[in-house]
């Protein structure tokens, strides 16, 4: 993943790993897993700020060599108790997603530090969040932290039927402020409409499938917004779980 203006997210060291044990797993649709990671002698985690992620060993590659991605954290982040990291099974992938589905209760993964490559702007007036697809897991992170710290913020969420990953919890966290939709004009009609009517200093963060950020990056600029109120996570893989026509 990469951020606006297409500076890579640098993931940890391997000086930074520490094998953590999963502590639970849980469906979230019928291609979305959310392994909770905890530390196996109950030591406590590092903090991170909202939208942050951390690069997982996912096993061996053909080649034998570790496979290391990364995936975004869904907490809050302030006192965590675990890491929570949400997985898109993809059959097309190198093989990472299949052995993190894989694992059961009791298996161990060496994980890097968070890395803050999606944080919230401190000075923002208010956030706007636009989740497409698996795209809502960093925007979760941010949407819990922002309701935990009274932050002026709103969510629009864009999936497919039957592949709304967190939408209860993000329902949960926004109340109102969200706005989910099932269709992509449905999403994008709302995102129009959300654009010009944000405050001044309101700030834009955008994670999803590339089409449908290129998409809403686009309509913002059109709209007028700066591009340093612009934040983008990019995926650098096609999404099945992006917002349908």
């Amino acid at each position: 993943m990469t951020g606006y203006g297409g500076a890579a997210r640098a993931g940890s060291s391997d000086g930074d790993d520490r094998v953590l044990v999963v502590d639970r797993v849980v469906e979230k649709s019928c291609e979305v897993r959310e392994l909770v990671l905890v530390d196996p002698a109950g030591e406590s985690l590092d903090p991170y700020q909202p939208g942050s992620s951390v690069t997982v060993t996912c096993g061996a590659g053909a080649d034998g060599r570790a496979r290391r991605n990364p995936y975004a954290l869904t907490g809050a982040g302030a006192a965590p108790g675990d890491y929570s990291i949400s997985v898109r099974l993809d059959p097309a992938g190198r093989g990472g997603s299949a052995w993190l589905h894989s694992l059961e209760p009791g298996s161990r993964v060496t994980v890097g530090r968070p890395v803050a490559g999606f944080a919230p702007v401190p000075t923002a007036r208010h956030h706007l969040f636009v989740a497409g697809g698996i795209g809502v897991a960093p925007v979760l992170s941010h949407a819990r932290a922002a309701a935990q710290s009274a932050r002026s913020f709103g969510v629009l969420y864009g999936y497919r039927r039957q592949f709304g990953a967190h939408l209860d919890e993000l329902s949960d966290a926004c109340g109102d402020r969200l706005s989910a939709h099932r269709t992509r004009v449905g999403l994008l009609d709302s995102v129009r409409t959300a654009l010009v009517e944000q405050p001044m200093g309101a700030h834009l963060y955008v994670c999803g499938p590339p089409p449908m950020a290129h998409t809403v990056v686009e309509m913002a600029r059109v709209s007028g917004w700066p591009t340093e109120r612009i934040h983008v996570e990019r995926f650098t893989h096609a999404d099945p779980l992006a917002v349908s026509a």
